[in-house]
């Protein structure tokens, strides 16, 4: 799971939203609603081997992969450039979504929130601590806020792609002095809202989907009524009636 430090939520996909401006893509947003379930569990893969192994490392490229319980096709975390069909549905900021298209826009570069990041640049990512997700394609950061984004599952808040970068140049020089910014870095202090974790769920089976209910036909019902009368025994006609008014809750016949 992904989790973003602003909004505490984390970044689930919504397939009864679809997004318009793509073939076939879907909505994302973060929600701090849900913990781990089918729509909020992703796996990382390497586009590319960085160090020899099978490990993602900072500086990579990779790709972002729904669970694949939720459709018969793969998903991946796609952005694009804005443009007047294409752009977030509130912010108006780059927009997010899960394509099904392996493109281009939908490689990403996992970025240390803390220290140098040509030092760190292939170390293994470590699990529980601040990332920031960089789209390959336009070197803006993944992003959260508490922008309000209303759907089938609640009150959730909008996942889109823009550097918050930030205003105070203090900030910047305390960095240098504690060792975590150098002036060789060519990108700037930005904000907690393109700060995210990584999490991993306790238990595997959690993202894995939900059994089918049980099937209830007609002929059951039936059998169900008819046991229900026996059990009643001289009072079956009333019985019968009682059970009918049960069933006709909104007293439409």
């Amino acid at each position: 799971m992904l989790r973003n430090k602003v909004t505490g939520g984390v970044m689930v996909c919504d397939m009864g939203d679809r997004i318009v401006t793509h073939d076939e893509a879907y909505a994302v947003t973060s929600s701090s609603k849900v913990t781990a379930c089918a729509r909020s569990v992703y796996s990382i893969e390497p586009n590319g081997k960085l160090g020899g192994d099978d490990l993602v490392r900072y500086g990579q490229d990779v790709r972002i992969v729904a669970n694949p319980h939720i459709l018969n096709k793969p998903l991946y975390l796609n952005s694009c450039p804005i443009s007047p069909m294409a752009f977030a549905r509130f912010s108006r900021n780059q927009e997010v979504c899960l394509h099904t298209k392996p493109t281009y826009n939908t490689v990403w570069r996992i970025i240390p929130v803390v220290g140098s990041r040509k030092e760190m640049r292939g170390q293994p990512v470590q699990i529980d601590q601040g990332v920031m997700l960089e789209h390959a394609g336009t070197s803006n950061l993944l992003s959260s806020d508490n922008i309000l984004y209303r759907n089938d599952f609640g009150n959730e808040q909008e996942v889109s792609c823009m550097s918050s970068s930030t205003k105070s140049k203090t900030q910047m020089l305390a960095g240098e002095y504690n060792g975590e910014k150098v002036r060789e870095e060519q990108h700037k202090s930005v904000t907690p809202t393109n700060f995210w974790t990584i999490e991993m769920a306790k238990d595997p089976s959690e993202s894995e989907p939900i059994d089918d209910a049980p099937k209830y036909d007609g002929a059951q019902m039936v059998q169900d009524i008819k046991e229900t009368l026996t059990r009643r025994g001289s009072m079956q006609i009333r019985g019968l009636g009682r059970i009918f008014r049960i069933l006709d809750d909104n007293r439409n016949r």
